[in-house]
């Protein structure tokens, strides 16, 4: 079954892992103890406590083969900027001697190629510490929280039509829902498993938690939760007062990677910060157009010392003011500075004839080998072209590999191709978007308007 089989998600699945790895007793409370800490420092304590902890990761990262090439030290100042290609092509470069007792993940990002990760178990605690912070801002109990997940997880094949829609996991506490079979035929279904399962909280892609909200409407229906926590993707001022008035809810936005090289929240739109001590960041800046200037956000893992990155540049964005100097930008760095929020977020999705978000372009080459690139090109509702760019030795097992996860990822009212090509399309800037529409698509989502700002290409 797509998306169910990694070790990484099987333990957020069972309670056993939230008591043993994301919240052990052993380290659980340090972390929470780390994160109280930070938040009654002053910026001097911050920085100090970021650099003790940096030196540590760095030590560890330097007896990586990766670390031994880059001639990294202790000192960050000695080491390079880390491009995600650099990532991509030598994962294993990037493993320490304590790898083995690890976590696996990936990130497919805008590539729609999987990058194996390793967490150790220390930063999967850590990370959990971070979002519990979150949860309980929002006025929630993380450890006795009933949560309902609707993110990019595959519960079910997307040829399986039958109900139900959704597993359960974390002894019930926890309920994982299809995204790809959400839609008009199946939104009563849903609504009552949520009314029925009563989630304190609803955690979301934005994309899905937009099309929930607009379901129900369309449809009537009435569903109060009250707490919505949403991540991987911008969460734009349409969507946030979507939320608040359909569910009721309370929401908070959270940032990060899977990466793991930052984090940061908002609890309310346009008030977004940085969080210290989950990472070492920099904001490296890009260009200048009138009273602003772009940084791209450049991190590295403090936690992870199975996998750790160091000056990793993400590809996100953030616009400060340009008169802002150095005392300022290290106010947003530590925290103690509000910005409006991150670019370059947003997602690329399908949309079904159903109207579901396709939003699991990673899982389409889960599995698959030797392959460069991939890019979904959907002229229209009821056709996908899932184009890819190979290295040998791309053999027909690849290729079937590859054609049964696009089937079992995408509905069959869907027709769905797989061709191997020579080169992708590019935008006028020289980008290679994973998803693009064409003319019938692009008139279909201008009329539902459901892209919150969006764009589509």
């Amino acid at each position: 079954m797509p998306g169910i089989d990694s070790l990484s998600t099987l333990i957020k699945r069972l309670s056993l892992g939230d008591r043993l790895i994301r919240r052990n007793p052993l380290r659980y409370p340090a972390a929470r103890a780390w994160i109280a800490q930070h938040a009654q420092a002053t910026l001097q304590q911050r920085r100090e406590l970021t650099l003790h902890q940096l030196r540590r990761s760095l030590r560890v990262a330097a007896t990586t083969a990766y670390g031994r090439s880059a001639g990294g030290s202790s000192d960050i100042a000695d080491w390079p900027l880390l491009e995600k290609p650099v990532l991509r092509n030598s994962p294993r470069a990037f493993r320490t001697a304590s790898s083995w007792l690890a976590g696996e993940a990936s990130t497919s990002g805008t590539t729609g190629l999987q990058i194996p990760l390793l967490r150790s178990l220390g930063s999967m605690t850590v990370e959990q510490a971070y979002i519990d912070g979150v949860i309980e801002q929002l006025g929630s109990k993380p450890r006795t929280a009933r949560v309902a997940i609707l993110r990019g997880e595959n519960v079910k094949s997307a040829e399986d039509r039958t109900p139900p829609y959704w597993i359960h996991g974390g002894n019930g506490q926890r309920l994982h829902m299809s995204c790809s079979h959400l839609g008009p035929d199946t939104i009563h279904a849903y609504a009552m498993a949520l009314k029925e399962f009563k989630p304190d909280v609803l955690w979301v892609y934005p994309s899905n938690l937009e099309w929930l909200c607009h379901l129900l409407q369309k449809s009537d229906l009435t569903l109060r939760i009250p707490h919505v926590l949403s991540s991987s993707e911008v969460l734009g001022p349409v969507t946030w007062r979507l939320a608040e008035q359909v569910l009721g809810a309370n929401v908070a936005d959270y940032y990060g990677q899977a990466e793991r090289v930052t984090f940061g929240y908002a609890l309310r739109h346009g008030d977004f910060r940085f969080t210290p001590g989950y990472a070492h960041l920099e904001l490296l800046p890009l260009d200048t157009a009138g009273a602003v200037t772009r940084h791209e956000i450049v991190g590295t893992t403090l936690w992870n010392n199975a996998m750790p990155l160091v000056r990793y540049r993400t590809g996100d964005f953030v616009e400060l003011p340009s008169h802002w100097g150095p005392a300022e930008i290290e106010e947003v760095i530590y925290g103690l500075r509000p910005i409006s929020g991150i670019l370059g977020r947003t997602i690329e999705y399908l949309v079904s004839p159903e109207g579901a978000i396709l939003n699991g372009a990673g899982n389409l080459t889960k599995g698959v080998n030797n392959v460069v690139r991939l890019q979904l090109f959907q002229p229209d509702l009821a056709t996908v072209q899932v184009r890819v760019l190979v290295q040998p030795p791309f053999s027909p097992q690849d290729l079937a590999k590859l054609q049964r996860n696009a089937r079992d990822n995408i509905p069959p009212s869907m027709a769905v191709s797989v061709e191997v090509v020579e080169e992708l399309e590019r935008t006028a800037i020289g980008k290679t978007p994973l998803v693009i529409h064409g003319d019938a698509m692009r008139q279909y989502l201008a009329g539902k308007q459901l892209t919150d700002g969006r764009e589509t290409r």
